[in-house]
């Protein structure tokens, strides 16, 4: 696993090879695919301590959007952005992963029922638009950070203030 991430994090998901992961474990064909059937599969148990990190997350900024403290959503979105700087090598070869396979959304799914606590705060006709907002804002957070806006801008208490002031206005449930 540890060479696998070393590939998939040095030439991306596309451009690595089975043949190159087996090189750098130092294993044969045959005993990789007695542990793994497909480069996917390699790449989704190399992420898999990320995926559950993750979704923890998600549990964690449910709890926070319940309670309603802007300042414990200011200090997740703190945490979030630097979660993005640890992961991103890794996170960026699973992104591309999950784009150039024909795999269904299963990691998004997965993260936002563990949302579900927040979103049974919203009426219930609005929920699936609750759910929507969480994406639009999980996707702008991830953009800035997958670019070279962090390099732009630099400081990092302007963009936890302003993430803080987007995802508060976008995701606290609505009274009545």
């Amino acid at each position: 696993m540890a060479a696998a991430r070393k590939v998939f994090i040095k030439k991306g998901y596309a451009k690595a090879t089975i043949e190159d992961i087996i090189a750098a474990a130092g294993v044969s064909r045959t005993t990789l695919y007695v542990h793994f059937d497909s480069k996917f599969a390699l790449l989704s148990a190399a992420v898999e301590k990320m995926t559950l990190e993750s979704n923890d997350a998600a549990r964690r900024v449910a709890v926070v959007l319940v309670s309603g403290d802007r300042a414990d959503l200011r200090a997740w979105i703190d945490w979030a952005l630097q979660w993005y700087v640890r992961n991103r090598p890794m996170a960026l070869a699973a992104q591309e992963a999950e784009l150039s396979e024909d795999k269904p959304a299963e990691l998004l799914r997965n993260y936002l029922e563990c949302l579900e606590g927040w979103v049974e705060t919203w009426p219930i006709p609005r929920r699936t638009e609750a759910r929507m907002r969480f994406e639009l804002c999980r996707l702008q957070m991830h953009h800035y950070m997958w670019g070279n806006s962090p390099a732009l801008f630099g400081e990092q208490d302007l963009p936890v203030d302003l993430f803080t002031e987007l995802w508060w206005n976008a995701l606290i449930a609505p009274l009545g």
